[in-house]
């Protein structure tokens, strides 16, 4: 396996292509392997030449329980806790993450959220309930039983604001739930652990518009629910609450804990494992319904929705691939469809078709933009026998083909997301409790490196049963529309993944008109991925839309105002304007100058924030830029650009000899026990720092999670006896730092020389911790100079990254 640095150009093209935006400074932290193989027919399962390529990706800075990819084009992902028993009363973690920079931000959680159910409302929000009130055994001393116990929070996480916002609470809790988008944008909750650790067996359907939940009975069953009853232990309050138990009020059936369950074109839901009985549950009127037995129990094994058509006699077929007997056994190699579509009523037909060629539980589901599913990772048993070959499922052919291998095993809490381009970012991993695989991966395949036809703007999208027009230079090639719901997923399964092939109805020279999804059932209301795929079926990057459309929004946002520019030092101008009012804005284009009166484009647009302001960094100093922002909504409308501002940096009076632009693209985190002190170091005489006159040194911190608290200073140590050799002036209260990184200036009274070994450091010794930005990209000088964290007895060195930031002679 051959590794090397990607080219900023091959980083463009795959991560910029998609339309995300893209900041200066941002590109180099991935690392590419190449394979070309070739393979044989091996077992019944076909083998392609060139069916994709790996890219190792910048590692998360927690582990990635759920992941949900937003219509921003950012990644939600969530750990809470983290399947970890040090962690159990916090902190709790959450993490937005910008795949085309690599930058994260923090999303203070309220409560633990591991284990939680998740799926996109249809204003693109996402809705998050349930989660972990007490972790299981003897870890948590409140924990009356030893069960995993259920929050009964739920939330709105507002993908504007940036903010979890809390909704009612449901009727109890909920760990392990499944939560499943419907027709009409409410979303129905089944199972989960409740408060006391017992099985939820209510049905509850969240209003989206009145952000309500209220409870779905079965009117053909009598059952009763009891919230905790027949758990083991002492638990004061257990079965004392109940549901259902009289005529008409009958609550579900054992579905088991993140059950798999799929909206179908019919309007009904199935349950699709784990459990071996196949239920139809009708969100309607409350009927659940048994169908059939499967083989045997899939003990996180997966399901997936097949390719629907988007016609009216379709029934649907759903997926059902690997898992394990029990949870002791190995897993198999058995595939299964139950298929609606073969049936003349709603008893589905269970076929056995290609089995895989690797067993494997834990595995990641993946519908791609050409309709075929690849499963990734997993386990063959237990939580360590890791299976590195993704394969892929062809359900037309109803065949496999074995793709070239992971370098990054994927096991129980394993997740993977299909991104803009295409490509399947892939991410987490705990065989154990407390061990933590932070390492990401994407997958390329094989139609990432083909001429790949472009859709040129926003397509105009109508209601369900209308049309689409998609503009596209290449519309006399184009022979397929395929569109995907965006992914939210966990623990092996995504609900709501869902892929449409839309009928082409005619074309111009530069657009093609195809059908809108004929009604909710097919696809319920919510942001989707639109692709158009050429006659050798490469498909298109992704445009996002909503669905159902309006007929297409024309209307640009108003004109952008209030812009200031304030300079930051001799190389940062910061730039606020005012939030714009229209309620789709995607993003702003920040336009740039050196020339008064310019024109704003392409050409000189820097930057395309989400929120209403941007830091432009590495500028010369004593100069004069220019600014205009304009604001842009979801449908690609441009609104006018503001009011052209100046601003001038600062002189420097002195040399600047180290300087790494703002934003970073990972973390260091200082905190006690771990790394009470985090910097530079001049690591060999060839350093770019040794010989240098250091007065001002310039750094990005920001408060991490927790509360800290306590005197974060700078100083210079020497590399032989640890000795301080020069203190810098300045002491900032870390309980003060901004949540978001911002520059903070230390000063030299006297400037010092740098000597060979010397180790710029931030010091922080208190709880919590203190977060420094850091660059693995564009290395400052190779390894002559690097990135130094004290462990408690050693400094641990990075490799050639860098702290963000700058160092000047005055």
């Amino acid at each position: 396996m051959q590794i090397r640095r990607l080219s900023r150009r091959e980083f463009i093209k795959l991560l910029g292509a998609s339309g995300i935006a893209l900041s200066a400074g941002a590109f180099g932290f991935l690392q590419f392997s190449t394979r070309n193989e070739k393979r044989s027919v091996v077992g019944g399962v076909a083998a392609a030449q060139s069916t994709g390529s790996w890219i190792l990706g910048q590692n998360t800075s927690t582990i990635a329980i759920h992941a949900s990819y937003l219509h921003t084009g950012h990644i939600l992902y969530i750990a809470g806790s983290g399947f970890h028993d040090l962690h159990y009363s916090g902190p709790f973690e959450a993490k937005l993450l910008d795949p085309a920079t690599g930058f994260e931000t923090n999303l203070p959680l309220p409560k633990d959220l591991f284990c939680h159910g998740s799926t996109h409302l249809s204003n693109g929000n996402l809705l998050i309930a349930g989660g972990t009130l007490h972790y299981d055994g003897g870890t948590d001393p409140a924990n009356c039983n030893g069960l995993w116990h259920g929050l009964k929070d739920a939330y709105e996480y507002n993908v504007t604001s940036g903010q979890l916002v809390p909704v009612q609470s449901m009727a109890a809790g909920r760990w392990y739930p499944t939560l499943l988008t419907l027709a009409d944008g409410r979303v129905a909750i089944y199972e989960g652990f409740d408060e006391y650790g017992a099985d939820n067996e209510l049905v509850e359907i969240y209003d989206d518009n009145a952000k309500t939940w209220s409870i779905k009975y079965d009117p053909n069953t009598s059952t009763e629910y009891c919230i905790g009853e027949g758990v083991p232990g002492s638990c004061p309050g257990a079965g004392t609450v109940c549901f259902g138990g009289t005529a008409g009020k009958g609550v579900s059936p054992g579905l088991g804990t993140y059950p798999r369950m799929h909206l179908l074109p019919n309007g009904l839901v199935v349950t699709a494992g784990i459990p071996p009985a196949i239920y139809s549950h009708n969100p309607t009127t409350g009927v659940f319904t048994y169908l059939i037995n499967m083989a045997a129990r899939r003990h996180y094994g997966t399901s997936v929705l097949l390719p629907l058509q988007n016609i009216s006699s379709e029934k649907g077929k759903v997926l059902l691939v690997g898992g394990s007997p029990t949870s002791s056994q190995a897993a198999v190699t058995r595939v299964e469809i139950l298929d609606f579509d073969a049936s003349s009523n709603n008893i589905p037909v269970l076929r056995t078709v290609q089995s895989l060629q690797y067993a494997r539980k834990y595995l990641l589901p993946v519908v791609l933009p050409d309709g075929k599913v690849v499963v990734f990772g997993g386990t063959s048993s237990g939580g360590s026998n890791y299976v590195y070959q993704p394969e892929m499922f062809d359900p037309v052919t109803e065949t496999w083909t074995v793709l070239p291998s992971a370098s990054v095993p994927r096991t129980y809490h394993g997740v993977a997301i299909l991104l803009y381009d295409g490509t399947v970012w892939t991410a987490s991993g705990t065989p154990s409790a407390g061990s933590w695989e932070l390492r990401t991966e994407i997958f390329r395949p094989w139609y990432y490196t083909e001429t790949r036809p472009t859709i040129s703007a926003a397509p105009v999208v109508g209601g369900y049963n209308g049309t689409i027009t998609i503009p596209t230079p290449n519309a006399a090639d184009i022979t397929s529309v395929s569109l995907v719901r965006l992914m939210s997923t966990t623990h092996h399964y995504d609900a709501n993944q869902r892929f449409l092939w839309l009928q082409i109805l005619n074309k111009t020279s530069n657009t093609v008109v195809v059908s809108a999804p004929l009604n909710g059932n097919i696809a319920p209301p919510g942001y989707y991925m639109i692709h158009v795929l050429n006659s050798a079926g490469v498909p298109s990057t992704a445009r996002m839309i909503r669905i159902p459309g309006s007929g297409g929004d024309t209307t640009p946002p108003v004109q952008v105002t209030g812009l200031t520019v304030t300079p930051v030092g001799t190389g940062q101008l910061d730039l606020d304007w005012n939030a714009n009012p229209d309620p789709d804005i995607d993003h702003y284009d920040v336009h740039r100058s050196t020339v008064s009166g310019f024109t704003p484009g392409p050409s000189n647009r820097i930057a395309q924030p989400t929120s209403n302001s941007y830091s432009d960094t590495g500028l010369s100093s004593s100069t004069t830029y220019y600014y205009k922002v304009a604001a842009v909504d979801t449908s690609n409308n441009i609104g006018p650009a503001s009011s052209e501002v100046a601003g001038t940096t600062g002189g420097t009076g002195g040399e600047i000899f180290y300087n790494v632009a703002y934003p970073g693209n990972a973390v260091g985190g200082i905190y006690t026990g771990s790394a009470t002190r985090y910097g530079e170091e001049a690591r060999f005489s060839s350093s770019a720092l040794v010989g240098k006159s250091l007065k001002i040194w310039k750094v990005y911190l920001r408060r991490g999670v927790g509360s800290p608290s306590g005197d974060v200073t700078a100083v210079v140590r020497r590399a032989s006896d640890d000795a301080v050799v020069a203190t810098f002036n300045e002491t900032l209260d870390a309980a003060s730092l901004p949540t978001a990184f911002a520059p903070f200036d230390f000063t030299l009274t006297s400037a010092y020389v740098i000597q060979t070994g010397d180790r710029i450091l931030v010091q922080y010794s208190g709880p919590a911790r203190v977060d420094m930005s850091v660059s693995t990209a564009n290395p400052f000088d190779g390894t002559n100079t690097r990135r130094a964290r004290y462990t408690g007895t050693a400094y641990a060195f990075g490799n050639s990254d860098d702290i963000v930031g700058s160092m000047s002679s005055e």
